[in-house]
């Protein structure tokens, strides 16, 4: 079965990536919204493959918000990076 949370997990591992892994348009315009993912991880096995397009589509048409809280959200995750390895 392939879920899409091996690649999330895997992905998210390289500095600076933020995936996520979304299954409806409205969780990944939330997750492009508010948390900047710049990696898409999709589901093969429990989404069709017309929602998946959909889902892509959200995701290249949503920025990310700009938003204080959200920066403030971004910089303690870059600052976690920058603090290991």
């Amino acid at each position: 079965m392939r879920f899409g949370s091996g690649a999330s997990i895997a992905a998210d591992k390289v500095k600076g990536i933020r995936a996520g892994l979304c299954t409806s348009e409205k969780q990944t315009k939330a997750a492009r919204n508010d948390d900047d993912i710049n990696i898409l991880c999709i589901s093969a096995d429990s989404v069709s493959v017309e929602d998946n397009i959909k889902i892509v589509s959200v995701f290249l048409a949503t920025m990310f918000s700009s938003e204080e809280r959200y920066i403030r959200r971004i910089n303690k995750i870059k600052k976690y990076e920058s603090s290991i390895g």
